[in-house]
């Protein structure tokens, strides 16, 4: 009995496989288990140091953790806080040798600190800040030097206020091993005095070792509201290898009246993933980087509008090599259009599409007729993310005054069954301002109610014979849902989200189901 239990329990060499999926929790209930299972699973427990609030950090500062933190600190691979008192905890005596991802919201006056943590972290990968340095300062330059002396740092998030322009242009070009970076700092435009070129020469000499320097970045990300000015438009052009490029607003600085400026077609030309704001102003600006791209993927729009027909025009040249489109609406500003229309027929490539606007809708027949055209999208399609209405329709005999209710448009359930390739769909029924669709489950008629459950049901076995769907969301139609029905169709799906609206502010209620 004993030489049995022994040979069950005795699984050390796989602890580390089995922990990889293990969440803190998880740990936790193993560690309680015995002796033996908490000297095994213990020392996972400090793979992930995350102290966001107050109480949580002043369990952690008592002799007891510090003492674990310093006998585990090789276990350590991810830090996380938002506590700037955390980064005076840990000293020379704790070597973070296998710290990959280090999250510091904000430093403060332990600056030191921070930078001093950074340098003992020889094999950081990611490096994400929530603030940065408020002037130039001998402690900036020191971390500017650990940056780039870091070469397996792949990623770097540095967001903050409004800075110096030196000083963006500075960190800037000391990210020159870097894969990923996303910048959220606003450079001072109107900085006085400005640099003369030949100081600017010296500068990108002094900190890259090159006149012409070129960068391995592939993932750019500027996350500011801001024009594309200086520095971010010259360190665009010095990263030539970048695939993937996303900035909130495109209204780029030229004292020339070009809407796009020709010294940056080249950089654009290597591009495939384009992550862009569209909005009135910067609206030729944006279809002059999508038309300047020679194979574009995928295009992400958070603002799409009706009236951005040159956008979706110069989408259109690359109809051939899309697999990707996301366009969403801000407010209420989403509608179809005719342009849209016509490129997703045109895209046989096509792997996603979303779009997407608001909860509220005053355009909710133009949103249901854009999907009645059969054969709307490719059957290649992989995920497939849109919103529909429901409606009243009149009957055969109008004259009676009696409609139906169109719960599901009957077009959207043909179209869906013969997406035969499809793996996720999210469906959300979006709520109408004014005139309908019908909101409120309860104010329904017995007849109509009863209706919306049948055709949700048909919706339900139309996906349940796609082959390939995995995953599923429904959003607004919590109520027609029958569990029964949900819960037959769990064996098809891996995932089930069922999300309704509140009643008043069409706020979302996430209810899970799945396995």
């Amino acid at each position: 009995m004993t030489t049995a239990s022994a040979s069950v329990f005795e699984f050390h060499p796989l602890v580390e496989s089995i922990c990889l999926n293990f969440t803190p929790h998880d740990l936790t209930c193993c560690v309680v288990v015995s002796s033996a299972w908490n000297t095994s699973f213990s020392p996972f427990l400090w793979r992930r140091i995350r102290l966001y609030n107050e109480y949580n950090y002043a369990r952690f500062n008592s002799p007891l953790a510090l003492a674990a933190v310093a006998r585990l600190c090789s276990l350590v691979q991810i830090v996380e806080t938002n506590n700037p008192r955390l980064l005076d905890l840990f000293d020379d005596s704790y070597s973070f040798l296998n710290l990959s991802t280090l999250r510091v919201s904000q430093f403060g006056l332990s600056a030191g600190a921070f930078v001093q943590l950074v340098s003992r972290c020889t094999n950081l990968q990611t490096l994400e800040l929530l603030s940065y340095f408020d002037q130039q300062e001998p402690i900036v330059e020191q971390f500017l030097a650990i940056l780039q002396s870091r070469p397996r740092l792949r990623k770097l998030v540095v967001l903050g206020g409004l800075i110096p322009t030196a000083m963006v242009r500075r960190l800037l070009l000391s990210c020159g091993n870097l894969e990923k970076i996303d910048i959220g700092l606003y450079p001072h435009l109107t900085e006085l005095p400005l640099p003369t070129p030949k100081a600017l020469l010296d500068e990108v000499q002094e900190l890259t070792g090159s006149e012409s320097p070129s960068f391995k970045v592939t993932d750019l990300k500027i996350s500011c509201y801001m024009e594309l000015g200086e520095p971010y438009c010259s360190f665009l052009q010095m990263c030539p290898n970048v695939t993937r490029f996303a900035m909130p607003v495109m209204n780029i600085s030229s004292k020339k009246k070009e809407p796009y400026p020709s010294v940056l077609k080249s950089t654009m030309k290597k591009l495939r993933h384009l992550k862009l704001y569209t909005t009135a102003s910067s609206m030729e600006i944006t279809a002059g980087h999508i038309i300047a791209c020679t194979n574009l993927e995928s295009y992400i729009d958070p603002e799409y509008m009706p009236s951005s027909e040159p956008v979706t025009t110069a989408l259109s040249r690359h109809c051939n090599t899309l697999t990707v489109i996301e366009l969403r609406g801000f407010r209420l500003f989403w509608r179809p259009t005719e342009a849209v229309h016509t490129l997703l027929c045109t895209c046989p490539s096509l792997q996603r599409f979303s779009a997407k606007g608001t909860e509220t809708y005053e355009h909710m027949e133009e949103v249901n007729s854009y999907w009645m055209t059969s054969l709307w999208i490719s059957s290649n399609l992989k995920a497939l993310e849109i919103d529909f209405g429901s409606r009243l329709v009149e009957t055969e005999e109008p004259e009676r005054g009696e409609r139906e209710l169109e719960y599901v448009p009957e077009f959207l359930v043909l179209q869906l069954g013969r997406m035969a390739k499809l793996e996720e769909i999210s469906l959300r029924r979006v709520v109408a301002v004014g005139k309908g669709p019908v909101t409120d489950m309860r104010t329904m008629p017995t007849e109509h109610y009863e209706t919306s459950r049948k055709q949700v049901s048909l919706m339900l076995t139309t996906l349940s014979t796609l082959p390939e769907l995995r995953r599923v969301e429904f959003q607004g139609m919590q109520g027609a849902m029958d569990t029964e029905r949900v819960d037959n169709a769990k064996q098809h799906w891996k995932h089930i989200k069922i999300v309704r609206y509140h009643e008043k502010f069409n706020d979302d209620h996430d209810e899970f189901y799945g396995h």
